[in-house]
């Protein structure tokens, strides 16, 4: 921006107008400063300089006039800080028009800048914009690159120089929906060296774009009214069928109690009829247990079976059936010999045995649960046959009467979880076999050897 000690260097480059005298100065609204403004000035009477400004005019009503729905037409206000080649920094607003072809924007630009000391600088001007990176038919937007010629118009007093501007530049403009945007931008050329600004922008939409958009506006709030009125018919029916439900809940939980009610005394009763029943199936099964108890003395009584303190009857796992003595003879751990504490025992039912001649007797042999099964086999095996060697040798038992078994730690007296259990479990019993009774009895055959 040129100051005072700058007249001489600037005149190279400008001519001025003198030969009008000025209008009496008119106050441009800046605290402090008065200038004549540069549209009553002699400036004013230069004919490139009205041909330009009602250019200028003309385009901005051709736009305005002939713009479309959004794109064609864009109008902006931005605010700019240079550096001019002469001396100084100025700063001021600037008001733009551009109108769109493709990819490309022309349009006519008006700036005002002051350096708040000595010079005003007015600058029309007409530019050409390319936006590289807009689609045809899109919105113009992104980066562009500027190319601007004009005039700049500096006043000092009541002097004004018309210098020939250029400049090339570049921006990017982002937007702010369909009607506005803002740009930054950065420009170098002549008269100022370089200027930076930003600038608000606004699309203006057409007439017939305006009565579209009122007609969408009246018919989007006629379907707001109307879906207001929808969703409160939907209120009003999910109320109505909300106290329905509530209703229908209500006596669903009355019927549903009623039922309890009923299920309870039902119960109840069903309870009682299976407490009558229960004690009639326990009186029925006490009197069975009797009777069976009466039907197997009988049978005693006939077989001449051995009483209940000494035996008791058995099913074995082939389905005959004796009387087991409840008399054991106990053994060692892993031991099959007869110990001082098992000959007691064994001549007790000896002298048993000897009173049912001609029975058979199945000796069985046990065995804690210690060990492998096989040898928990073999070892009850073994204590079975040691019994029955003794048998055979006391001259109790005959050879082809005897009948020895194995039966490991398949039938144990206690739990094998302890020594006591497990000492109990190490034994061996005997059974007489009662198919054979009747031929004893008769005196067919006998435990001893021709005795």
């Amino acid at each position: 921006m040129p100051n005072k000690g700058d007249k001489g260097s600037v005149n190279h480059l400008a001519y001025q107008i003198t030969s009008i005298a000025p209008p009496p100065p008119v106050s441009i609204g800046l605290p402090g400063i008065t200038r004549p403004l540069p549209f009553t000035g002699p400036a004013m009477r230069s004919r490139p300089f009205r041909g330009l400004f009602c250019l200028i005019l003309l385009v901005f009503t051709v736009f305005t006039a002939y713009s479309e729905d959004f794109s064609p037409l864009s109008l902006s206000l931005g605010l700019e800080i240079s550096r001019y080649s002469l001396k100084g920094v100025s700063f001021g607003p600037v008001l733009a028009g551009e109108y769109r072809f493709s990819s490309l924007a022309a349009g006519a630009a008006l700036g005002f800048f002051h350096d708040f000391d000595d010079y005003m600088t007015f600058e029309p001007g007409a530019f050409l914009r390319w936006f590289p990176f807009t689609r045809s038919g899109a919105l113009i937007k992104g980066l562009y690159a500027e190319g601007r010629v004009g005039a700049a118009l500096m006043l000092h007093d009541d002097d004004m120089k018309t210098l020939v501007m250029g400049s090339l530049g570049a921006g990017w403009r982002f937007d702010l929906g369909d009607s506005w945007y803002v740009e930054p931008n950065l420009r170098g050329g002549y008269p100022f060296l370089v200027g930076v600004g930003v600038a608000a922008g606004w699309r203006p939409k057409s007439k017939a774009a305006r009565q579209e958009a009122a007609k969408q506006e009246a018919a989007q709030q006629e379907a707001a009214r109307q879906e207001a009125a929808k969703q409160e018919a939907i209120r009003q029916e999910a109320a109505r069928q909300e106290a329905a439900r509530q209703e229908a809940a209500r006596q669903e939980a009355a019927r549903q109690e009623t039922a309890r009610q009923e299920a309870a005394r039902q119960e109840a009763a069903r309870q009682e009829e299976a407490r009558q029943e229960a004690a009639r199936q326990e009186a029925a099964r006490q009197e069975a247990a009797r009777q069976e108890a009466a039907r197997q003395e009988a049978a005693r009584q006939r077989q001449k079976a051995p009483p209940a303190e000494i035996a008791v009857p058995v099913v074995l796992p082939d389905g005959r059936q004796g009387f087991a003595f409840n008399l054991t003879v106990p053994f060692e751990p892993d031991n099959s010999a007869l110990s001082q504490a098992a000959t007691g025992p064994l001549r007790e039912l000896g002298e048993m045995l000897r009173q049912y001649p001609g029975s058979s007797v199945l000796i069985q042999g046990h065995a804690a649960l210690a060990g492998s099964e096989e040898g928990r086999q073999w070892i009850s095996r073994e204590r079975a046959q040691i019994v029955a060697d003794f048998l055979i040798a006391e001259g109790i038992a005959a050879a082809d009467r005897i009948e020895i078994q194995g039966r490991g730690a398949l039938d144990p007296l206690a739990s094998n979880e302890t020594w006591d259990g497990r000492q109990q479990n190490r034994r061996v019993t005997m059974i007489i076999l009662q198919e054979s009774f009747a031929g004893a009895q008769s005196g067919e055959g006998s435990f001893t050897d021709g005795e």
